[in-house]
């Protein structure tokens, strides 16, 4: 029973391409994967933050091509002088002298301004440059949308396992109190010791906790369930059926473009913003060219005129030992960002690599374990069977019928663990755990 404790929490991050029936005795099914997988799109903490990260990288990129955009500048003032200062000019010929107002009591100024870039490569880089990080976040979106349904598929066939533990366990104990009441009978009538009916009700108990511990990770599923979906698991769990079908060969998962998947992709999307940055770096110590036109109005023009309007085109070029050490930097951030890239190329293909290995182990040891079940069951039956003759003891009863149980915890487990190696091979090639069993 002690192996079986152990065994009961290794099935725990089974998930995968599961074909699934439903149990009978249950008149409200448990949603199908698909409908927890859809609500976890929009619903998952980790998908709606990746979603907003997105959306703000594409925010950052306008904002980048906004800075190339004509921009307008208005500016009011109204000055209150102590000493206002005029002058009276004489008139021609006769004429009325003209009053020309220098600093006005109150003077009142309003200055527009139109500004435009016309010429700033550096600038042009630095857009690029975002909207290739841009490109990059919604690639990780899709990335995180991948790692969620793992959880999601992984939670879901955590209940569906935990529910056939609860159900073996639950044979195991209506076995175990069957045997007791044999004992309990046998003792009554002389023929059975007291340390055989102390075995026996032990391991009713042993059995009960089993029981308890298999409920507990259902409820813990359910909860981990709600929290990621957004949707409370039904009662009525499917039992669980592997086909034990061989997949395709690794060359054929391997084949399809590993640059297409999320994560790789993202990578790509973030050498090409810092390689960007790095030309924007070097671009900066390159002169830029801007306009600019302003337009005047103030009660306080002296000897000139209201409004008037100025236009100039100015150049401007700054060296500095910042922008030199900037350059240096930026090309080693570009450097790193291609080993990052290369590293994602590695890892998708190890991922592949891994899991489709493990499908093929996982699938051996689930025909060993059908085997090993086979073999305890008709051990425990035969043990059962043996007692009542009085040929054999209830020691071995007892432990028959823990290896039953222990073969069909370890049954189970196998079979969980060969469906999460499926579901990791498929995610691990950017499809959907609900895909066929053909390859890409």
């Amino acid at each position: 029973m002690g192996g079986g404790r152990c065994r009961s929490t290794s099935w725990l991050a089974a998930s995968g391409f599961l074909v699934v029936a439903l149990s009978a005795g249950r008149a409200e099914a448990l949603q199908p994967l698909r409908e927890f997988l859809s609500a976890a799109r929009t619903h998952a903490f980790d998908n709606r933050e990746a979603t907003e990260l997105a959306v703000q990288r594409a925010d950052q990129a306008d904002q980048q091509w906004a800075k190339l955009l004509p921009s307008l500048t208005a500016q009011g003032a109204l000055t209150r002088n102590e000493y206002p200062a005029s002058l009276t000019l004489p008139g021609e010929r006769g004429a009325p002298g003209r009053t020309v107002v220098i600093t006005p009591e109150n003077q009142r100024d309003a200055t527009f301004t139109a500004q435009l870039t016309l010429l700033d490569l550096a600038q042009l880089d630095r857009i690029a440059s975002s909207e290739a990080t841009a490109e990059g976040q919604r690639a990780r979106a899709k990335a995180t949308e991948l790692d969620v349904a793992k959880t999601v598929a992984r939670t879901y066939y955590q209940l569906v396992g935990a529910a056939a533990l609860v159900a073996s366990a639950e044979s195991s104990l209506a076995a175990a109190i069957e045997n007791r009441d044999i004992v309990a009978r046998r003792n009554d009538a002389g023929v059975a010791s007291t340390l055989d009916l102390d075995r026996a009700v032990a391991q009713v108990e042993e059995s009960r906790q089993a029981i308890a511990e298999a409920e507990l990770t259902r409820v813990l599923a359910v909860r981990a369930m709600s929290t990621l979906a957004g949707i409370t698991p039904s009662d009525g769990y499917p039992a669980l059926i592997e086909d034990l079908h061989e997949e395709p060969s690794l060359e054929a998962w391997e084949s399809p473009d590993i640059g297409k998947l999320p994560s790789v992709a993202a990578a790509a999307y973030d050498s090409e913003a810092a390689r960007k940055t790095a030309a924007a770096t070097k671009e900066a110590l390159l002169p830029t060219v801007a306009a600019s036109a302003t337009e005047r109005f103030t009660n306080a023009a002296g000897f000139g005129t209201s409004p008037y309007y100025m236009i100039a085109a100015t150049l401007t070029w700054k060296l500095d030992p910042y922008s030199v050490y900037g350059i240096r930097s930026d090309a080693a951030g570009y450097a790193v960002a291609r080993v990052r890239e290369d590293r994602a190329w590695q890892a998708a293909r190890d991922a592949i690599h891994e899991s489709w290995q493990t499908v093929r182990a996982d699938i051996a040891k689930a025909r060993s374990a059908r085997s090993q079940l086979a073999a305890s069951s008709e051990a425990a039956k035969l043990a059962g069977q043996r007692y009542v003759a009085g040929t054999a003891t209830q020691l071995e009863v007892v432990q028959a019928q823990r290896d039953a149980f222990t073969a069909d915890v370890s049954r189970i487990q196998a079979d969980a663990d060969l469906l999460n190696a499926r579901a990791a091979l498929r995610l691990s090639a950017g499809r959907s755990p609900l895909a066929s069993a053909e390859a890409p």
